[in-house]
């Protein structure tokens, strides 16, 4: 098995990249990755959800958070997807309250003083076809790729 990051890096470098058509889940490198046996790279794993480092950060930390179910982009969540978004939120905001020593309550009060920023990435501007939440800390070091939908809150 292959890590995450060359997982994306092979998928960066191949033509399956195409932004005008929706991946099928069964050529999309998310979708590989939440189902991967090689668990040594993934932060975090259950039934709904896998999260991971950014090949790419854009802050110190810059988490992905991704469903296991391919759902190609926020265009396409549906009604019954706010649950996993939810926990997608939850997850992310976990991990991070453990990387800055923070509780999630305190998190959550952050957002006023702007310690993290969490959003999707809209489509063109998404690199690939499957909603992931960015979870970053804050200061964002670059914003070379970062057109964000908002913070979720």
């Amino acid at each position: 098995m292959t890590s995450v990051s060359n997982d994306i890096n092979e998928h960066n470098n191949s033509d399956s990249n195409d932004h005008n058509h929706e991946e099928s889940s069964k050529h999309c490198l998310f979708c590989s990755i939440t189902t991967s046996r090689d668990l040594t790279s993934l932060l975090h794993v259950d039934e709904k959800v896998v999260a991971f480092n950014d090949i790419r950060p854009a802050a110190t930390h810059h988490i992905l958070v991704v469903p296991k179910r391919h759902i190609p982009s926020i265009n396409s969540l549906k009604k019954d997807d706010i649950e996993t978004v939810k926990k997608m939120k939850e997850v992310g905001l976990n991990i991070l309250s453990c990387r800055l020593n923070k509780s999630v309550d305190e998190l959550n009060e952050g957002i006023k003083a702007k310690l993290y920023q969490i959003g999707f990435v809209s489509p063109p501007f998404n690199s690939i076809n499957h909603i992931h939440l960015h979870v970053l800390s804050r200061p964002i070091t670059t914003c070379e790729e970062f057109i964000m939908v908002g913070n979720i809150c």
